[in-house]
This record gives C-alpha cells, sequence and structure tokens, in this order.
C-alpha cells in the first residue's frame, strides 16, 4: 500500500512533460483563412499557365497556315472560268409564210403584164371579202343579256310581312300582306318601281318599303 503512493508522484511528473509537448489543434477557420491566399494564388498561376498555352497553340497554328499557303505558289488565287448560266432560253426565229400572187390568163392577150391579186395567206379558213373591209376577218358576235328570271320574295317585320311580285328587271308589284297579331295593314305604294306597306297598332308603325333600283330590289324596313 505504501509502495503505491510512493510513485503517484513520478506519474504526475511524467504526464505533465507529455502534456507540455503535445501541439495544441488549431481553429479549423482561422486555418483556411491563412490557406485562402495560397490557393488564389495558385489559382492565378493555373490561368495563367493555360493562357500561355493557348496563345502559343495558336501562333504555331498560323504560323503553319502561312507557311504552307504561301511556299510556292507566288501568292496567286486561282479561280474557277465562269460557266454559262443554266435555263438560258435559245432565241427561235420563226418565218411567217408568204401570201402567194396569181396572174390572170388576159395578160398575154393584152401584151402586158397583169396587176397581182392578193390571195389569203396559207393555213387561214376565212374567205376574203368576210369582214368590214373586205380583210377575211370575222367580227365577234354581238353580246346578248342573260334572260331576266322573275322572283316572289317575302319581307318579314314585328308588324307584319309582305310577298312582292318581280318581273327579274324593273316591275315590282304587292302579292299579298299579312299583319301581326293587333296590327293593320296599309298599302301606300303597289308599283311599278316601289312596294310599301305599312303596320300599326296605334302606337307603334313598322314600314315595309322595296323599291327596283338597277334591276335588283332594295328592301327597307323601319320602325317609326
Amino acid at each position: 500500500m505504501n509502495d503505491d503512493l510512493r510513485f503517484d508522484p513520478v506519474d504526475d511528473e511524467l504526464r505533465r512533460r507529455f502534456d507540455a509537448q503535445a501541439r495544441p489543434e488549431g481553429d479549423p477557420d482561422a486555418v483556411l483563412d491563412q490557406l485562402r491566399p495560397r490557393f488564389r494564388r495558385a489559382r492565378q498561376r493555373r490561368r495563367a499557365a493555360f493562357t500561355g498555352a493557348a496563345a502559343l497553340a495558336a501562333v504555331v497554328v498560323l504560323g503553319a497556315s502561312v507557311a504552307l499557303g504561301g511556299g510556292g505558289g507566288g501568292g496567286r488565287v486561282r479561280t474557277p472560268p465562269a460557266t454559262k448560266p443554266a435555263g438560258t432560253v435559245p432565241t427561235v426565229v420563226t418565218t411567217l409564210p408568204q401570201p402567194t400572187v396569181t396572174t390572170t390568163g388576159d395578160a398575154g392577150a393584152t401584151g402586158g403584164t397583169a396587176a397581182p391579186q392578193a390571195t389569203t395567206p396559207t393555213g387561214s379558213s376565212a374567205p376574203a371579202g368576210n369582214g368590214p373591209s373586205g380583210t377575211g376577218e370575222v367580227p365577234p358576235p354581238a353580246p346578248t343579256a342573260a334572260p331576266a328570271v322573275p322572283q316572289t320574295p317575302t319581307y318579314n317585320s314585328a308588324g307584319g310581312s309582305i310577298t312582292v311580285n318581280f318581273d327579274g328587271s324593273s316591275t315590282v308589284s304587292l302579292a299579298s300582306s299579312s299583319p301581326a297579331a293587333g296590327f293593320t295593314a296599309a298599302v301606300h305604294d303597289n308599283g311599278p318601281t316601289r312596294v310599301e306597306v305599312r303596320f300599326s297598332d296605334g302606337q307603334t308603325e313598322w314600314r315595309i318599303r322595296v323599291d327596283v333600283v338597277n334591276g335588283a330590289l332594295a328592301p327597307e324596313i323601319t320602325q317609326h
């Protein structure tokens, strides 16, 4: 029991010395702040190395292209000969047939030369003298007007409706009128170029008027 107590001071001294020689651990953030300037310098040196390498490669490529392009050609550039554009249409010259000239059989009897008589050119089937001046031209046929088509249209309003007869060109007349419930009909015009019927219930009046304008019907429905 006394021997164990005697070695306690030795153990304490050894522990104290070991603790003094051990390196204390530093703060990670402080260590990182100390290393950041080194990281930035290393990154800058790396970028500068990449930039210098790219510039050197560009200079080498440019020098090689100059050496290959100017080695014996004398600096001349050959251009291909111009070619004829495609799609050129050749010029076609056509010759029209010439009219034939005939002479009458009386030329020898009179001792002179008979005057030439113009005839119809080859390929024309129209005889001479059909046109207005004897040139063989046939006048076009005169245009014919379309036949008039009769119509019987019906026009409606809130006061009533009417039906008219139209000959298709210039004449219109009232065929029938039908007032609505509570309305009465009064005919004011009945042809030949206008039909007008008025429907009234004592307070409201509806008017249906149909005119012939340029060969067509022009209806007008109004409230008064």
